[in-house]
């Protein structure tokens, strides 16, 4: 008897917590607040809240500065500097940690931020390191990353190490600092028929697409121009015989590239070495600090590599001439003309390892593309697939690999300026945007 009074009552138990339960969770498959499509949970309607509800307030911005410090020590074997030594951290909120984007093997930096050099760095020369430094924020206050720069120079017996704080990325920074177009003028997208090792080598870690579509024309000034200005050519009104002549307005509603960055970012170092110079003098604006070269492919690919031992470029730009000077000659696809775009190849991978051995690839946005393609008959300037379709690649931190389906040629500025940290300060006039698929870190935008 006393057994079944037993039974009866854990049954009962049961099935009153069975009960309560139910009453206390959701039903399984509803979402625990009802919404409308398109709204996020978080936003409730505060109007409708009973009362003795508390919405959840807002944390602040998390106030982190990361200013300029150096030191110089004497090394033996390896010399370690404690985070004090070498980090101008002020007002963080939230425990601080450190983490390198890029590198070299003999710099390294531990979570609390203790930076250890090991010898054997190439004296005299300088090191450039791009270290994520992420506030983890507190009740009150947001978390915060910003992306800091650190040089690193050997001498004989010491190391000196320089670290500064130039712009917040967010909490999703790309940790990208540098970026490198080479433009391949005329080359469309023949790279896709073509064995190029150098290439490969950067587009297997990146993203890439045979269908971008340039601009209409298809002509030189007019798609570079695009390139370069976000915008078509109906309203950066660049073409051959204009950028001959005449320099780009300062005033321009439609600036270029070159120009925004100079604009957000002083101190920034921007090149352009080009073998056709129109994009030079007619194209880039003039009175902007745009170290400008030109050369012919081969000499230019040296003078590239040269620039690049001695400077960190924020954005580096280089057009490539031979490969439409032979499409001209004997016909784009034709064999004279598929044998220069790979010789081109060797080009492509002189300045990839230059950019390797400085130390910089890691944190550098590397794109290859081309202007426009060409017709077998040596011309182009109309609207056939062969003359409007070009390749796009571009590999770096935060980009996807793989294949991507659509962009257009005026899009680069916007991906240059999302790579820089600087897409809010994108020209109200550009028509530029980021493609999907490009970045890990956003599904892509919208054409303005």
């Amino acid at each position: 008897m006393k057994k079944n009074v037993r039974t009866i009552w854990s049954v009962a138990i049961v099935l009153l917590m069975a009960a309560v339960l139910s009453m206390a969770m959701p039903v399984l498959g509803e979402p625990a607040f009802a919404q409308e499509s398109g709204t996020h949970p978080a936003a409730l309607d505060v109007n409708a809240m009973s009362i003795g509800d508390t919405p959840a307030t807002a944390k602040k911005e998390n106030p982190m500065i990361v200013g300029e410090k150096s030191a110089t020590a004497k090394i033996k074997k390896k010399v370690t500097f404690k985070k004090a030594k070498v980090f101008n951290i002020q007002n963080a909120r939230g425990k601080v940690t450190f983490k390198i984007i890029n590198g070299n093997s003999k710099i390294t930096i531990s979570r609390a931020g203790n930076v250890t050099v090991k010898k054997g760095l190439k004296k005299g020369r300088t090191y450039t390191v791009n270290v994520k430094i992420r506030a983890g924020g507190t009740k009150n206050f947001a978390a915060k990353t910003v992306m800091a720069r650190m040089k690193v120079t050997a001498t004989a017996r010491k190391v000196k190490v320089e670290t500064a704080g130039p712009k917040n990325t967010g909490d999703d920074g790309t940790g990208i600092t540098h970026v490198v177009i080479l433009g391949i003028d005329g080359a469309g997208r023949f790279f896709q028929d073509l064995d190029m090792p150098n290439l490969k080598r950067a587009k297997d870690k990146g993203a890439f697409t045979f269908n971008c579509l340039t601009s209409d024309p298809t002509l030189s000034a007019q798609c570079w121009g695009s390139m370069l200005h976000g915008v078509e050519p109906d309203y950066h009104m660049l073409t051959n015989e204009s950028v001959a002549s005449t320099t780009y307005p300062l005033d321009s509603p439609y600036p270029s590239v070159f120009r925004v960055i100079r604009e957000n970012m002083p101190d920034a170092e921007l090149a352009s070495f080009c073998n056709w110079n129109p994009i030079n003098t007619g194209i880039i604006e003039e009175g902007i600090d745009v170290r400008k070269e030109t050369a012919g492919d081969a000499e230019l690919t040296e003078m590239v590599c040269g620039y690049l031992e001695q400077n960190d470029p924020t954005l580096l730009f280089v057009q490539f001439d031979s490969v439409d000077a032979a499409g001209h000659q004997y016909g784009y696809a034709s064999w004279d003309f598929m044998l220069t775009l790979a010789m081109m190849d060797e080009n492509i991978g002189k300045i990839y390892n230059a950019l390797d051995q400085r130390g910089l690839l890691d944190s550098t946005l590397f794109i290859v593309t081309a202007d426009h393609g060409g017709t077998l008959e040596g011309t182009h300037g109309g609207w056939t697939d062969e003359e409007k379709y070009v390749m796009f690649m571009a590999s770096g931190p935060g980009v996807v690999v793989g294949e991507f389906e659509f962009m257009e040629i005026r899009d680069v500025p916007a991906i240059v300026l999302y790579a820089l940290g600087l897409s809010d300060k994108q020209p109200a006039g550009w028509t530029s945007y980021i493609p999907a698929g490009l970045f890990q870190s956003m599904e892509g935008g919208n054409r303005p």
